[in-house]
């Protein structure tokens, strides 16, 4: 066995701040499949993967930006070798108001998952990785961050026409969202899309990358961690987004997540709190510089 893979992947928040988390991934090899909370964009620098998205293969390594979009499923297919990326997540506010700014309507959906390094979009995503990696200064941070969600915004911005199949699934996938919380039989999703179920099923695994009764599960999930963030106790987030019991919001978190629901919520408190410290620190000598 080569020492490269006997390395143990290592995950830290490199930067909290301004509407960004920044953490850094090193030694990678599990096969990563859910979804993601927030947008981000990843960069790679050391390995290469192959990932399943909207039905799609995608290669993903240095040279290419990878793009995630919020309540998508993803699902990485193989590793060749161990990855190191940083992944960067934007705050679903900051967006909004980039949005708001270029006056651009509807949601941010990226057409495509990948961002090649050479286009000029990818520009200001690398500046507000090195901006955050290496300046103090908040006026740096704050344009970095601003122009990084403008440029993510712009790529969200076009849409290609989805064929009969792709509007069905995307129908389906809208009217799970909309009914997490309900007991949702396939028959009705079929019958709301226009569908047979068993085409349902086939296009639907077929463009999302998992089946619908497991799209639901990792949505339902992905809607408890936002409830865990803001307080809502385990039990009550269980129920809240679908899930029979507490018991089973526990053994569907464990599997996605990898954490249990008490201790994800309790590192929430707590990156919350030094989040809260670390603003106060850089408004105290703020106020101190002017001071001066």
């Amino acid at each position: 066995m080569s020492p490269v893979s006997t390395l143990r992947r290592t995950t830290r928040a490199t930067y909290v701040g301004h509407g960004v988390i920044v953490a850094r991934i090193e030694h990678e090899q599990r096969l990563f499949r859910g979804m993601k909370d927030q947008h981000a964009f990843v960069v790679s620098e050391r390995g290469a993967w192959e990932f399943l998205y909207r039905g799609a293969t995608y290669r993903q390594g240095p040279g290419t930006i990878q793009l995630k979009q919020p309540g998508e499923i993803y699902r990485d297919l193989r590793r060749e070798g161990p990855a190191s990326y940083d992944m960067v997540l934007f705050e679903p506010a900051v967006l909004a108001a980039a949005r708001a700014a270029s006056s651009t309507t509807g949601e941010v959906v990226f057409a495509t998952p990948q961002l090649a390094a050479s286009d000029p979009r990818a520009a200001a995503l690398f500046a507000l990785r090195r901006a955050v990696a290496r300046s103090g200064d908040p006026l740096a941070i704050e344009t970095a961050v601003a122009e990084a969600a403008l440029a993510l915004v712009s790529l969200g911005a076009s849409q290609h026409p989805a064929g009969h199949e792709g509007r069905a699934v995307q129908r389906a996938r809208a009217y799970l969202l909309e009914r997490l919380a309900e007991r949702i039989r396939l028959d009705d999703v079929a019958d709301h899309v226009g569908v047979d179920k068993y085409h349902l099923i086939r296009a639907f695994g077929a463009q999302v990358g998992v089946p619908p009764y497991e799209f639901v599960t990792h949505a339902r999930v992905h809607r408890a961690r936002e409830l865990l963030r803001r307080g809502v106790p385990a039990g009550t987030a269980a129920t809240t987004v679908g899930f029979c019991d507490q018991s089973q919001l526990h053994r569907h978190f464990v599997r996605l997540v990898g954490v249990t629901p008490g201790r994800y919520a309790a590192s929430a408190r707590t990156s919350v709190t030094r989040t809260g410290e670390a603003a106060s620190a850089r408004t105290e000598r703020g106020e101190s510089t002017r001071r001066r």
